[in-house]
């Protein structure tokens, strides 16, 4: 059985591996909207696999796919694999190894994942506090800052980050921009940019730069409830990350592959 999230293979590439978007006849709380435009309806027997190595996404047989890595969390109901009308269990803790790719290309295998830290610290899925409030962090807009290689600065606000173009496929759909990275922008989000060092010029529009700084400015949140016998408001959808305190309890377990993080040495 396969499912959302689980990290598989093809039976005849053990080589590209993908994880697991949707699965037909499934029902995910996480997953795709049937109003949106991309939503395809899936054939009985199909999932929906985005590959890691192009971050394309396409339709494969669940009979061709297998299965190398399933993620599991605090909480989640689980049987045996050998016996799934067993006994069940609930996941009361776990200890996540991975297996990382440095920029450089170096491989680093079985580190432990409470020595990587994610580079975004609102991660849609996650818990913060607001005063009283417990809430799950439904999405996170970041301003992005950019150099170019004569020494120019530039800050392209959250709400034109669309006009910025990586270079290379992003794997993470949560980090869609991260330090190091290389991007190109459009003249639109380079003349609204604020420019930190120099000024904005034609020459710059599709040159490539490189992102040195992902500034959170906006959380998006749903908010669960509130502290037993406290009268406190409900706060807005969106605030702002210094009203918010993470509850990163759980957070390095929750990583899956083509994640991008920091690695402590």
């Amino acid at each position: 059985t396969i499912f959302p999230e689980d990290v598989v293979c093809t039976d005849v590439d053990s080589t590209r591996r993908g994880i697991v978007n949707r699965v037909a006849g499934q029902t995910d709380d996480e997953g795709s909207d049937s109003e949106a435009e991309d939503y395809v309806e899936l054939a009985a027997g199909n999932a929906s696999v985005r590959w890691l190595d192009s971050g394309e996404m396409d339709t494969s047989s669940v009979g061709n796919l297998r299965v190398l890595d399933r993620a599991f969390v605090h909480g989640d109901i689980v049987s045996r694999a050998d016996d799934l009308q067993g006994q069940t269990g609930t996941v009361m803790r776990v200890s996540l190894l991975l297996d990382l790719e440095l920029q450089d290309g170096t491989e680093l295998v079985g580190v432990p994942s409470d020595r990587v830290h994610h580079i975004k610290p609102y991660r849609p899925g996650e818990y913060a506090v607001y005063g009283s409030w417990l809430g799950r962090v439904e999405d996170c807009y970041e301003n992005v800052v950019l150099q170019y290689a004569d020494g120019s600065q530039c800050r392209v606000r959250h709400s034109d980050v669309e006009g910025l173009r990586p270079d290379a496929p992003v794997l993470d759909e949560h980090t869609p921009f991260y330090p190091s990275q290389s991007v190109r922008g459009n003249a639109r989000a380079l003349r609204r940019a604020r420019w930190l060092r120099g000024r904005f010029g034609r020459h710059y529009v599709d040159q490539a730069a490189t992102v040195t700084q992902v500034q959170p400015v906006w959380v998006v949140m749903r908010w669960i409830g509130t502290e037993a016998g406290r009268v406190e408001a409900q706060p807005e959808d969106s605030v702002r990350p210094d009203q918010l305190r993470a509850l990163s309890a759980f957070s390095n377990n929750w990583w899956q592959a083509g994640d991008y993080g920091f690695v402590q040495s």
